[in-house]
Order: structure tokens, then C-alpha cells, then sequence
């Protein structure tokens, strides 16, 4: 396991990332193929597609002015996606999606999870983590997450809706 984390972390690499009002992909942002890693493994917990993972790599290096439409070239996706897959640490999916969906997929495999796991408890005991993000309102609506006093209790569980 070591191994595998030596080479990511010798392996680098540049992540473009289109911002908005910009007309090409920029210089790229040097970083390493371990950093990228970090980055993206969250997701990969249970999976991710080529988009998601644009858009999680966009917003660590850009911040939120990137373009939403592939914000990291989807050549460069691919390449960093395989090196991971050639280190064993992700794979295809397995999950079913519906027919109409034509994404590919992917995911940590058992490796991938015990690596990111040993990197993650690493940093955790040494007090080196970065957690500086905002919440996010997935999808739900605005008006209620910004206004605990319109929840409503449910009388059946107990709990606020």
C-alpha cells in the first residue's frame, strides 16, 4: 500500500480547468496524481461519472467560477482515471442505471477504499485536514434550509420535516 501511495504522490500532474468568461483551458494547475486522488475518492465511495468528477476536481482547484459543461477536459479525466485503474484503486461501476443513462461510472475498489482510508486516518492523527467547504442545499428547497422555523415536526417519528 505504501508503494501505491509513493507513486501517486510522485506522479505529477496539471489540472485545466475552464473558468468562466475565459476563452481556452489556461495554463493548468500543478498538483500531483495523490492530490487528485484526495480529491475525487470521496466520491468514489459509492460512485461518480466523468461529470461529477469534473465538477468535484473544478471546484478544489478553481473554486465555484468554472464552467458547469466539462470543466476539466475530458481527455485529461480519462488519463487520470486510468492511472488510478492501473494502481487498482478504481474500477467500473456495477451499479444498474437505466438504459437512457449512457454515462460511465465509477468507483473505489476494495483497494482504493483501504488506500483512501489509510490516507484519510493519516491525516486525521496528525490534525492535517482541510474542512473549509459550505453546506449544500442539494436540491432541496432554499426557503426551508434557510429558515429552520418553517419545519414542521412530524407527530409519527418525532423528528422535524
Amino acid at each position: 500500500m505504501n508503494d501505491v501511495i509513493d507513486a501517486l504522490r510522485r506522479n505529477d500532474r496539471r489540472v485545466h480547468v475552464w473558468l468562466n468568461k475565459k476563452n481556452d483551458w489556461g495554463d493548468g494547475i500543478p498538483t500531483s496524481l495523490l492530490a487528485i486522488f484526495e480529491t475525487i475518492a470521496p466520491d468514489l465511495l459509492d460512485e461518480a461519472s466523468y461529470p461529477t468528477i469534473a465538477s468535484t476536481l473544478a471546484l478544489h482547484y478553481a473554486g465555484d467560477g468554472y464552467r458547469k459543461r466539462w470543466p476539466v477536459p475530458t481527455n485529461f479525466l480519462r488519463y487520470y482515471i486510468a492511472d488510478l485503474a492501473s494502481l487498482d484503486l478504481v474500477t467500473n461501476s456495477s451499479k444498474r442505471h437505466s438504459v437512457q443513462d449512457t454515462e460511465a461510472y465509477w468507483m473505489l475498489t476494495d483497494f482504493g477504499r483501504e488506500v483512501h482510508g489509510k490516507i484519510r486516518q493519516n491525516e486525521l492523527l496528525h490534525g492535517a485536514t482541510d474542512f473549509n467547504e459550505e453546506p449544500e442545499i442539494d436540491g432541496q428547497d432554499p426557503e426551508c434550509e434557510l429558515h429552520p422555523e418553517s419545519w414542521t415536526p412530524n407527530p409519527t417519528f418525532g423528528v422535524f420535516l
